[in-house]
């Protein structure tokens, strides 16, 4: 008397019944149970697996929502002003080139040194501080412009606002380490980066 698996409730899965019943018989191989679950187990890898395809339904707005904006970093040469406030708060002279930092202000010299261009590479380096290695070019730019500024003092801007403000005491190079950041700014630049 040959009983239906499937109708027992032990097992489910019609396709396991299967599996099962054709074990018991006589003349199955394991050539063909090595064969049969092979050509099952195709169908079951062969979906598309792509999370891409089944988006098609999500606005642009919804697709592009979770990217993450880009941070912006700088090096810039300043120039601590005495009364950064009372200029501020008069509104003389040209207020785009003026930061404040910690309590100061400072005046931007020139240009840009360094940006996001020139980085290589951005990690996290403690709590409060990460490491920058700079591209071949990035390392010659900032090289040659800390070598004649010995003394001169250079901001870090992320996105626009100061988050570092230091004197040069040498020529830096390729690596270097920018301290003196929030745990907040440090996990942003690096997720961001």
């Amino acid at each position: 008397m040959a009983i239906d698996i499937r109708e027992t409730g032990i097992i489910s899965n019609p396709l396991l019944a299967i599996f099962i019943r054709l074990l018991t018989m006589r003349s199955f191989t394991s050539f063909m149970l090595i064969l049969l679950l092979g050509v099952c187990s195709f169908g079951a890898w062969s979906h598309d697996t792509n999370p891409s395809a089944h988006d098609t339904n999500l606005s642009d707005h919804n697709r592009h929502s979770d990217q993450v904006r880009v941070a912006q970093l700088s090096f810039i040469w300043i120039s601590q002003i005495e009364k950064g406030a009372e200029i501020l708060e008069k509104g003389e002279g040209d207020l785009e080139n003026i930061i404040g930092f910690r309590g100061n202000h400072y005046r931007f010299l020139g240009s840009e040194i360094i940006g996001n261009q020139d980085i290589l590479r951005l990690e996290a380096h403690s709590a409060n501080a990460v490491s920058i290695e700079l591209t071949q070019n990035g390392a010659a730019k900032l090289s040659s412009a800390t070598a004649n500024n010995i003394g001169k003092q250079m901001a870090v801007l992320l996105d626009g606002k100061a988050v570092n403000v230091a004197t040069v005491q040498m020529r830096l190079g390729a690596v270097m380490i920018i301290t003196g950041l929030t745990e907040e700014q440090v996990n942003d630049l690096v997720l961001r980066f």
